[in-house]
């Protein structure tokens, strides 16, 4: 019983604490999205935004940090399991359905087809259903998207302007892990965390890493890692490998599907060292 007056204590005290931060406000988000502003300075007619800044140069050198031949998947995996619980737009976890199967296969059912026997199967969905990467048109600061295209182009055909299809080939570059949760002497971060840049910086002085731009930068919170281990996704992997050599910069290869059109695509990113 005291351990369990404890705890509610320990949780009260967490939720007076919140209530004594000052909550996020549209105005904040909309002072913040005027002041970082990038629109027109790759041009009118771009749809890359900070791509532009990663060069062919950037590329072969970060291809050079491929030293072991050591690769590292960072997508989630794509099932039912997933991290979806109907919070954005009805999103769903992946669903997969078998088209044709061994079972098929041995009842003769395939044998029309001059004795080929196969597998075949299909997914079904959200394009932001697990690891992803937004493509510019999925987001909108009012009526407007990236670089002042208008929100109503994108309509029920898909985005005619910042698609997915854009960053087919440029996903590619130097990653850098900032692993802030191990900087913090913590295997998860609390939800609501709020990362500074202090946070930043000291993770990367504390690695000895420098973020450079056109950098893939990847923070490590231990929350997914902590999700996967208890089976929950109530609220939203990992760097061992990186602090035991000391290297945190790595060859990152993380191209999404060529979805014509479309706000988002899943991606399963590989960290090559």
């Amino acid at each position: 019983m005291a351990k369990k007056a404890t705890a509610r204590k320990s949780a009260a005290k967490k939720s007076t604490a919140r209530k004594g931060k000052k909550l996020l406000t549209k105005a904040d988000v909309m002072r913040k999205c005027k002041q970082l502003n990038n629109w027109g300075k790759w041009g009118k007619n771009d749809e890359l935004g900070v791509l532009n800044y990663i060069t062919p140069e950037d590329i072969a050198n970060a291809a050079k940090l491929v030293r072991k031949g050591k690769v590292f998947r960072l997508g989630l995996e794509l099932d039912e399991n997933g991290p979806q619980r109907g919070l954005f737009g009805g999103r769903w976890n992946p669903m997969h359905q078998m088209l044709a199967t061994g079972t098929d296969a041995v009842q003769g059912i395939q044998e029309p087809l001059a004795g080929m026997r196969y597998a075949d199967d299909a997914i079904n969905l959200p394009t932001q259903a697990a690891t992803q990467w937004d493509a510019l048109a999925h987001v909108f600061t009012e009526d407007k998207m990236w670089n002042g295209y208008d929100a109503t182009l994108v309509d029920v055909r898909g985005a005619h302007k910042n698609g997915i299809e854009n960053f087919a080939d440029k996903m590619v570059g130097r990653g850098v892990l900032l692993d802030v949760a191990r900087y913090k002497g913590k295997k998860r971060l609390a939800d609501g965390y709020e990362i500074t840049i202090k946070d930043l910086e000291n993770t990367a002085k504390k690695q000895g890493v420098e973020v450079r731009r056109g950098d893939f930068v990847i923070f490590n919170t231990g929350q997914m890692a902590d999700c996967l281990d208890r089976g929950d996704w109530g609220g939203y992997a990992g760097g061992d490998d990186c602090a035991k050599d000391g290297v945190y910069e790595f060859f990152l290869c993380a191209p999404p599907l060529v979805i014509t059109r479309g706000t988002g695509s899943p991606i399963n990113p590989q960290a090559i060292k």
